[in-house]
């Protein structure tokens, strides 16, 4: 709006992002902020600094930032009654009245450790033999990754006749595949920590092993101790 008093156009809300270009699994911070202009705050202009570099750098240190890629939003931010009120589920208000994003979702960059949080190693383990089972893959990793925003580090496969396959069968006692084993860092994502009692078991070493394979609706599974193909209708 224009004030009256002054002459000058008010509301138009800067917003900076800090980025991390070598984190290509933590989220946009672009794509929040896009959720804000969908909810009516009008964003006049978009600056974006690498995390590294002596722009982000310097904010970094204003604000004592310690967790990105983030966001931040200018004073005017504070005009948008509605947007604001959510804000403390996102970060906080500086004196100044500059907006900092600070609750973020993994993974993101914690610049007090020097590394990436929230990356998990993934294993599919697979059985080579039975043709008709479900595409462990296809099926797990969308629930993962779009279901609960887990960030991936590194996955492969492995068989049950292996010798590798044959030790994690017997290492957690699994009899039912295919499936897939989480590496411990996957304790912090709250939800699926939350959700996995009901689906899953966590081995003495940290990794988490999906045992409900009934929980995935029609797929069709190798039961492993009467060796029997197991078709799900429902």
């Amino acid at each position: 709006f224009i004030d009256t008093e002054t002459g000058k156009e008010t509301g138009r809300v800067i917003a900076t992002l800090i980025t991390d270009s070598s984190c290509s699994q933590c989220p946009d911070p672009k794509t929040i902020v896009e959720s804000f202009k969908k909810a009516g705050v009008k964003v006049g202009k978009l600056k974006e600094f690498p995390w590294n570099s002596f722009d982000a750098r310097k904010i970094i240190n204003q604000y004592k930032i310690t967790k990105i890629p983030t966001f931040i939003f200018s004073s005017e931010f504070d005009l948008y009654d509605n947007a604001k009120s959510s804000w403390p589920n996102f970060g906080t208000v500086e004196q100044d009245k500059t907006y900092i994003a600070r609750n973020l979702p993994l993974p993101y960059r914690d610049l007090t450790k020097g590394q990436v949080i929230g990356l998990v190693d993934l294993i599919y383990l697979t059985d080579s033999s039975c043709s008709d089972c479900y595409k462990v893959q296809d099926v797990q990793k969308p629930i993962l990754t779009k279901g609960y925003g887990v960030g991936i580090r590194f996955q492969r496969s492995v068989d049950i006749t292996s010798f590798e396959g044959k030790s994690l069968l017997k290492q957690y006692g699994i009899t039912k595949v295919p499936t897939i084993l989480l590496s411990p860092e996957v304790s912090q994502y709250s939800n699926l920590n939350n959700d996995w009692k009901s689906v899953g078991i966590i081995g003495a070493n940290g990794w988490y092993v999906f045992t409900g394979l009934n929980q995935l609706g029609k797929i069709t599974y190798k039961d492993l101790s009467n060796n029997q193909i197991i078709r799900l209708t429902q």
